[in-house]
C-alpha cells in the first residue's frame, strides 16, 4: 500500500514585510527632513518623534492579534511610524546641534580661550592645524559661550616672522624658541590662546570636497586662527596630561 507523504510545511518569515516597511519609512522620513530650507521648532520634532513611537507600539500590539493587521494595515502603520521617527529625530538632532553654533556677534573678535588639544596636530610649511576643545572663553574680561569643539590654525605669518626676527636677531635657527611662532603642541595639553573665530564655511565647487559638511560630521562648529602678533597676548601652555592616549600615540608615531 502506497503511503502518502505530507508536503513539508512552508514557513513564512515573520515580520519580513514590517521590517521592509520600517526601513523604507525611516529613509523617507530622513530624506524629507533634509529637504527643509529652515528648521522648525524643537517641540514639533519632539511631538512627531513621540507620535511615531506611539504608532509603532500600537502596531506591534495589534500585529500579534490580527492576521489582517499583519498584511496591509501593518505595512502602512510601520511605514508611517518610522517615517515620523526619522523625520522628527533628524530635525531634533539638527536643532539641538544648532543651539551650540557660534554666536555671529563673536565672529572676527579677539577672544581669550582656554582649552585642550583634542587630536594630533597637522603641520605644514606655513601653519599648524589642530582640533581644540573649549573649556572657557572671555571677551573684554567677560565670559562668553563658544562651541565645544573648534578647528584652529596657527600661522607663521609675516607679523610673527618679523617678531621672531626681532627676538632672535635674525637667526633662523632660533625660530622655534619664539613663542609667537607655531609650537610643538601635543594632544592632551591645555593652552590659553587668543583666537579669532568664524562660522564653518566651505567651497561650493560642484562635486568637490564638502568641507563644511565634514566639519559638521566631526562636531566642529567654528573655525579660526591663533592671534600671535607682537600686540597680542603670548600663547601659554598651561599644563600637560596623558589624556587622549590614542591621539598621543599617533602623534608619537
Amino acid at each position: 500500500m502506497r503511503q502518502h507523504t505530507p508536503a513539508a510545511p512552508r514557513f513564512r518569515q515573520p515580520g519580513g514585510t514590517g521590517f521592509a516597511a520600517s526601513c523604507l519609512g525611516l529613509i523617507l522620513g530622513i530624506a524629507l527632513q533634509l529637504q527643509q530650507r529652515e528648521l522648525d521648532a524643537l517641540l514639533l520634532y519632539a511631538v512627531l518623534t513621540g507620535a511615531g513611537l506611539l504608532v509603532m507600539l500600537v502596531s506591534l500590539r495589534l500585529s500579534g492579534k490580527s492576521s489582517r493587521w499583519r498584511t496591509g494595515l501593518g505595512f502602512t502603520a510601520s511605514l508611517l511610524a518610522t517615517a515620523l521617527i526619522g523625520y522628527g529625530s533628524t530635525g531634533w538632532r539638527a536643532t539641538a546641534y544648532q543651539t551650540g553654533a557660534l554666536d555671529p556677534a563673536l565672529e572676527g573678535r579677539d577672544i581669550a580661550v582656554t582649552g585642550v588639544v583634542l587630536a594630533m596636530p597637522q603641520r605644514s610649511d606655513d601653519a599648524l592645524r589642530f582640533r581644540f576643545g573649549v573649556e572657557s572663553a572671555r571677551l573684554g574680561g567677560e565670559a562668553v559661550v563658544l562651541p565645544r569643539q573648534i578647528q584652529l590654525s596657527w600661522y607663521a605669518g609675516f607679523a610673527a616672522r618679523e617678531a621672531n626676527s626681532a627676538v632672535s636677531g635674525g637667526d633662523p635657527s632660533d625660530q622655534v624658541a619664539n613663542p609667537r611662532m607655531p609650537q610643538n603642541i601635543h594632544p592632551g595639553e591645555r593652552w590659553q590662546l587668543t583666537l579669532r573665530l568664524k562660522a564653518p564655511h566651505g567651497n561650493s565647487n560642484p562635486h568637490g570636497f564638502d568641507y563644511e559638511l565634514w566639519l559638521w560630521e566631526q562636531g566642529l562648529q567654528a573655525t579660526g586662527y591663533v592671534r600671535a602678533g607682537a600686540k597680542d597676548a603670548l600663547p601659554q601652555r598651561l599644563s600637560k596630561s596623558w589624556r587622549y592616549p590614542v591621539e598621543r600615540a599617533r602623534h608619537a608615531a
